[in-house]
């Protein structure tokens, strides 16, 4: 199993980087939204440093 990020445009859902997956092979899909897209103009902070911020914080703390 592994994980990579993706983007929902046009109702499809695409990878952000090339998937080492076969033609027409199954998977399994599960969907976690990334706080910073859920709080989109409250916060004046990048991004990028929000979703840094809160790996960090479950990664040492299990925080999230």
């Amino acid at each position: 199993m592994f994980v990579c990020d993706g983007a929902y445009e046009n109702g499809v859902l695409k990878p952000l980087k090339k998937l080492n997956l076969r033609e027409g092979e199954r998977v399994r899909i599960g969907v976690e939204r990334r706080v910073s897209d859920e709080t989109f103009g409250v916060l004046k902070v990048k991004f990028e440093d929000i979703d840094r911020v809160l790996r960090e914080l479950e990664d040492e703390w299990g925080v999230c």
